[in-house]
C-alpha cells in the first residue's frame, strides 16, 4: 500500500493497493485518490475495500511508505498485519541519506552501502542467521 506525492498540477494523492499473486507478481487491487493521505482517509478506502471483498484480509505482510497512517488504518479494518515493512525504496533512500554518519573514506561507505544493499536481497530469515554465523 502506497501513495504517489506531488505528482500532478492539482497535489491529488493516488494510493494503490496491491496484492502478491501466486507467481510472485504484484498487481493492483484497488485505487484511493484524495486530497490528503492521513489516517481517516485511509480509514475509509480500506472500509470500501473490505466491503466490496466481503471479507477482511488476514495474515498480511503490509508493505508501506514510512509511516505509521497505514498501518493505524489497516488494523482496526483489517486485521491487524503479520508484518509491516517499510519499502525498498525507503530503505534505500534512509541508508543513502545515513552514510555520512559512517567514519572513514568513500571506499569504506561503498563497502557498507553494498554490503547492507546485498542483505536486503537475503531471501529468508535462515539464510541470513547462517550468513551472519558464517
Amino acid at each position: 500500500m502506497e501513495s504517489t506525492h506531488g505528482l500532478n498540477a492539482y497535489d491529488f494523492q493516488l494510493t494503490t493497493l496491491l496484492a502478491i499473486d501466486e507467481h510472485g507478481e504484484g498487481f493492483p487491487i484497488a485505487f484511493c485518490y484524495s486530497s490528503h493521505v492521513d489516517e481517516w482517509r485511509m480509514t475509509v478506502f480500506l472500509q470500501v475495500v473490505k466491503e466490496a471483498l466481503g471479507y477482511s484480509l488476514a495474515d498480511v505482510v503490509l508493505l508501506t511508505d514510512d509511516t505509521e497512517v497505514y498501518v493505524n488504518a489497516w488494523s482496526p479494518v483489517m486485521e491487524p498485519p503479520v508484518y509491516s515493512v517499510l519499502c525498498v525504496w525507503h530503505v534505500d533512500h534512509a541508508w543513502r541519506k545515513n552514510l555520512t554518519r559512517i567514519k572513514g573514506g568513500s571506499d569504506v561507505k561503498t563497502a557498507v552501502y553494498k554490503t547492507v544493499q546485498s542483505l536486503m536481497e537475503v531471501p529468508d530469515r535462515d539464510t541470513l542467521i547462517w550468513c551472519k554465523t558464517k
